[in-house]
């Protein structure tokens, strides 16, 4: 995995040097070129209610050696150019006035502020200086946390320096201290920053001395990881040896290149899925609108109304050889989420771009479903949009679940038993209790117990997008036969408060002998209420129905349960269809009577 993000690193000319980085900051903190203090600067975009840091290029990488700048392991540190409000000023809002003036705030901040001399004197650059001298100010320091308090600033939010109207990490004049820093040049059979000997890189095959303690991976903080960044690799310590081969046998050039890809590739993600951040590429160029991965989880929804179009239409050029620039084109993704300040791998899936078309070709066909409109199939769902179908919340929805769907829609794999349960639970309560979960989340879930019995082995093909009025599972017409009951009911009586539908939904999805039996023996006293034309097409249609059923069965099992949700959706949909086409005949019929009268 780690040799492919260094390939990406080359193919798409990322060109990582080592000791700068892409950061991310949401405020600056602008001086006068007295270094007087003159506020706080929010950089960040607002979009709705989030905000977006500014991102700035060739800007420092954090330190994770400082020994390259006098310190060890064992004290506080702090970042070149950016670091928190805590580190900037010792700011803690809930005690602004005695300030969280510890020892480890007091010597990172120190740190900082060596730095900034450090960078003055070694680049001719007076700006540097004045920075760090107005920080050193206990006047300014007060003027700074006074104005934290008033914007809101919060002790971790990051921060960077604006000197006479000009943001020093932009600046070019620390370049090349800053990279002479990193450099670390190491003699051949000598020892490097890092204390260890030079080794063959495992990524490169170049001899090297690898860095003990890898930079950090960005992007985590909304799926367990720190606002800091998390590593994906570790070897600082001795338990992470082995046979007296050091762990992680990263060259400095690999290292950087890796976490330039991920941290990239992070950026360009969309929402967390289950927990955890997607970040994938292709081998070869992919437009945006033939990316077949952005059509599973596509923010905008733009994609959920194109992909069964373009799919078709992409699958005819493989076919055909018209898309020749396709060939040996291969995808790569992987799930990443954080935890306790480590990146922790998900899912890592890899393959043939072609097959991954097929694939989700074949994922959006199995959870084609109609919408309850009757008319039409709904639209094709998103995988997050699935899992929400199935818990109150998202929260709820445990990540290897995520997973499971995931590698469902990518690698053809079945849809787990799993889902069935948590479905039928949902779709049960969501009745019962009359509650509507939306259009979207209702044909989600209706459209993944489709896919799931079609994926099955020996998979359930009679299960159609739409009625299937020759099912040969009696679960199913069971279904249809109750959504028809209560449709019998609500012509005859109105609303009535809890119908046929919440008072016996649950036990005729277990119990269908037991409860429809005597549903149906209701019937003719529902009828009767009705005027003959209506009470003739229901007997007709509760006739057509147990037509289909040889035997009402005593009881159903979970699976087969699934079945009933099905019929009676389907059931559903159809009878609003025509319903709807009905009525569009009757008023197309009096306009026409009027017309010719």
């Amino acid at each position: 995995m780690l040799h492919h993000l260094v390939e990406y690193a080359q193919s798409h000319s990322l060109n990582p040097r080592r000791g700068f980085a892409t950061i991310q900051v949401g405020w600056l903190l602008s001086l006068d070129r007295k270094g007087h203090f003159l506020g706080v600067v929010d950089i960040a975009e607002k979009q709705g209610k989030r905000r977006v840091p500014r991102s700035f290029f060739d800007a420092p990488d954090e330190i994770t050696e400082p020994s390259l700048f006098g310190g060890t392991r064992s004290t506080s540190w702090a970042q070149f150019l950016t670091d928190s409000a805590a580190t900037l000023a010792i700011f803690d809002p809930k005690k602004p006035e005695a300030r969280s003036d510890t020892d480890k705030d007091r010597r990172k901040h120190e740190f900082f502020l060596l730095l900034l001399d450090w960078a003055g004197r070694e680049s001719g650059d007076e700006l540097f200086l004045i920075a760090a001298a107005a920080l050193r100010d206990e006047l300014v320091l007060a003027a700074i946390r006074s104005a934290f308090l008033e914007r809101k600033v919060k002790t971790t939010d990051k921060l960077t320096l604006q000197v006479d109207g000009q943001i020093l990490i932009e600046l070019k004049s620390w370049h090349p201290w800053w990279a002479a820093r990193f450099a670390a040049p190491v003699a051949q059979g000598g020892e490097g920053a890092s204390g260890r000997q030079p080794e063959v890189c495992l990524l490169t095959g170049e001899l090297a001395v690898p860095p003990n303690v890898h930079g950090k991976i960005k992007g985590l903080a909304s799926t367990g990881g720190q606002p800091v960044g998390d590593s994906l690799v570790c070897a600082d310590k001795a338990a992470f040896s082995c046979y007296g081969l050091a762990a992680a046998a990263v060259s400095p050039e690999a290292e950087v290149a890796y976490r330039a890809s991920l941290n990239q590739l992070l950026r360009q993600g969309g929402e967390p899925l289950g927990n955890a951040k997607l970040a994938y590429w292709y081998t070869g160029s992919v437009a945006r609108e033939d990316d077949p991965l952005s059509w599973l989880e596509d923010p905008s929804g733009a994609a959920e109304r194109i992909a069964l179009r373009s799919l078709h239409e992409l699958l005819d050029s493989i076919r055909t050889g018209r898309q020749t620039e396709l060939d040996g084109n291969r995808y790569r993704a992987l799930r990443l989420s954080g935890m306790a300040g480590r990146v922790m791998v998900r899912d890592w899936l890899e393959g043939d771009l072609a097959s991954l078309f097929e694939q989700v070709h074949s994922w959006f066909q199995d959870l084609a479903i109609v919408a309850p409109q009757g008319t039409e199939l709904a639209a094709p769902p998103r995988i997050g949009t699935l899992g929400a179908s199935l818990v109150r919340e998202k929260k709820d929805l445990a990540p290897p679940l995520v997973t499971k769907l995931w590698r469902s829609a990518i690698a053809g794999e079945a849809i787990p038993y799993a889902t069935v349960a948590m479905a039928v639970r949902r779709q049960t309560l969501d009745i019962v209790t009359d509650n509507n979960p939306g259009i979207y989340t209702l044909t989600a879930r209706m459209g993944l117990l489709r896919a799931y019995h079609v994926r099955k082995p020996n998979g359930d093909r009679t299960m159609t997008p739409k009625l299937n009025p020759e099912h040969p599972d009696a679960a199913y017409h069971c279904g249809r036969l109750l959504a028809v009951l209560a449709s019998l009911q609500r012509s005859a009586l109105g609303d009535v408060g809890a119908g046929v539908v919440q008072r016996f939904y649950s036990s005729a999805s277990q119990t269908p002998a037991l409860v429809v039996g005597r549903l149906l023996a209701n019937a003719p006293h529902h009828l009767a209420k009705l005027d003959g034309g209506l009470a003739n097409m229901f007997e007709l249609r509760i006739a057509e129905v147990l037509n289909a059923i040889s035997e009402l069965p005593r009881t159903l099992e979970l699976e087969r349960q699934s079945l009933f949700a099905l019929g009676y959706y389907h059931q559903k949909a159809h009878d609003f269809a025509q319903m709807t086409a009905a009525r569009e005949a009757k008023a197309n019929s009096a306009a026409t009577s009027i017309e010719l009268s």
